[in-house]
């Protein structure tokens, strides 16, 4: 009809404009940066430490907020609410925003991210090639330098993975180098670099245990930085300053002599006081002839009875009369 409003209904080809902006959104840290960064005009706005107040208070100037705050104070508040919660999770993040002394943060210059971003790209391919792939062998797959694969670049990440995994046997600092960047950081983004060196020595070893130690371990063998000794000294080690393991690799001169001294054990006198004589029991134990505590031992007798209607036997326990063994 000439003149007259188009209508939109279920039959309209318009555009819904609500829809137009619609998309997946940068995370909440990335656009309090990217919204409080823009302003910045001056190198030491990038190094200076800031409290909550001060960026607040930066971006009302710099977004001319001033005289509506002033007429309504209502709305001076929830915008400061709302620049508190986004730093409260930036700061919780520690990537764009990292929080520094006295409650209070930086801005990480581009360049810084840049880096990061470059890191992460590095060691993903890294993985993605190197991680293991296919069939594996039970000894594990064999160092980088050993199967051929692998330019300088990969040789020498994979060496500091080696100082990583071996670091995590002996319950010591990972080394400094082993970050995205020259600060120390490890994640970015959702991307942890030593839940990847965990996954890395998984999929080498072939390994399926709850634990990720099994799999270190394996590779350090294979890969001939650990002989099974050295391997077993250290665990030992890291387990006894985590107070699992108390017992030490040697024991005080004093408690070997005294031990060497103890007089053997007069059975026939501890008979006599009314110790249970089992010495013609054919008993079975780990600890060597010379030893004189024997905290295990086990003994089965078989004794032919009636046999039952499938023709076995019940075996008769020796140290419980008239009962049988389970």
């Amino acid at each position: 009809m000439a003149g007259g409003q188009r209508r939109s209904g279920k039959g309209s080809s318009r555009p819904n404009r609500q829809n137009k902006n619609k998309g997946p959104k940068a995370p909440e840290d990335e656009r309090l940066w990217r919204r409080v960064t823009q302003h910045f005009s001056e190198p030491e706005d990038w190094g200076r430490a800031w409290s909550n107040a001060e960026v607040v208070e930066f971006l009302t100037v710099k977004e001319r907020m001033e005289a509506q705050f002033s007429s309504d104070e209502k709305a001076g508040r929830a915008f400061q609410s709302k620049i508190e919660k986004s730093l409260a999770f930036a700061r919780k993040q520690q990537e764009r925003i990292v929080s520094v002394e006295d409650k209070t943060m930086r801005f990480r210059r581009p360049a810084e991210i840049d880096t990061l971003v470059a890191s992460v790209r590095k060691w993903k391919d890294f993985m993605s090639r190197h991680a293991g792939k296919g069939s594996v062998p039970l000894t594990g797959l064999p160092r980088l330098a050993d199967d051929g694969t692998g330019n300088d670049e990969d040789l020498i990440l994979y060496a500091l993975l080696e100082d990583v995994w071996q670091a995590f046997l002996l319950k010591e600092p990972l080394p400094k180098a082993f970050a995205l960047d020259g600060s120390g950081v490890r994640t970015w983004e959702g991307y942890d670099l030593v839940r990847e060196a965990k996954r890395c020595a998984e999929r080498r070893s072939g390994l399926r245990f709850r634990d990720d130690e099994p799999a270190m371990a394996l590779l350090l063998l294979t890969s001939g930085r650990w002989t099974v000794r050295e391997l077993l000294q250290n665990r030992l080690l890291a387990r006894r300053r985590d107070g699992v393991n108390p017992f030490p690799d040697t024991y005080d001169a004093g408690l070997v002599d005294h031990a060497d001294h103890l007089p053997e054990v007069d059975g026939d006198r501890e008979v006599a006081k009314g110790r249970t004589d089992l010495r013609h029991l054919p008993f079975v134990t780990i600890d060597p002839p010379d030893a004189k505590d024997f905290d295990d031992a086990v003994c089965l007798i078989e004794t032919r009875q009636q046999a039952n209607p499938l023709g076995r036997y019940r075996r008769r326990c020796p140290l419980r009369p008239g009962r049988h063994c389970p």
